[in-house]
């Protein structure tokens, strides 16, 4: 399996994790518990079709997890997929976000420090390390996203 293969593996199997589990993801997906656990495997190639890798985010997004093979993908091209917020209470939705990120920057730190531990770094501590930056971006761009439409609300009260 690639590294960008194995990348979007990851992704299915947190999906599958956050959905609630094998049986729920074969529910979703509309596909037998044996074929999720085929997803599930890290050791089976089986990688779920698109329509199935969208089913299962739709599901893991309505069971309170994030889109994590959205994500996966976004990551392998470059960007973040960011689910925009609603504009509702902007200050205190700045300053909630603000601790997420915070957060998200702790996860960094700790992922890193854990990995870099014995003075090396492997591919298993990279992908989690990625995973890890790719959540404090996404935490970044959504305070951004609060920020720009605090400004829009802004220069629509001016106007």
């Amino acid at each position: 399996m690639t590294v960008r293969k194995g990348f979007i593996k990851l992704a299915v199997i947190r999906a599958i994790k956050h959905v609630g589990g094998i049986e729920r993801a074969a529910m979703a997906a509309g596909v037998s518990s044996s074929q999720a656990g085929r997803w599930n495997n890290r050791n089976d190639i089986d990688l779920p079709t698109l329509e199935h890798m969208v089913e299962l985010d739709e599901a893991a997004l309505a069971c309170g997890g994030r889109a994590e093979i959205l994500a996966a993908f976004a990551a392998e091209l470059g960007h973040v997929a960011i689910e925009l917020p609603a504009a509702v209470g902007q200050c205190a939705s700045l300053a909630l976000q603000l601790a997420d990120a915070a957060a998200e920057f702790g996860d960094v730190a700790r992922t890193l420090t854990a990995a870099a531990s014995d003075d090396r770094i492997d591919a298993r501590e990279c992908c989690s390390l990625v995973h890890e930056i790719d959540q404090a971006m996404g935490a970044l761009a959504k305070m951004r996203a609060l920020v720009i439409e605090e400004e829009r609300d802004l220069v629509r009260a001016v106007s």
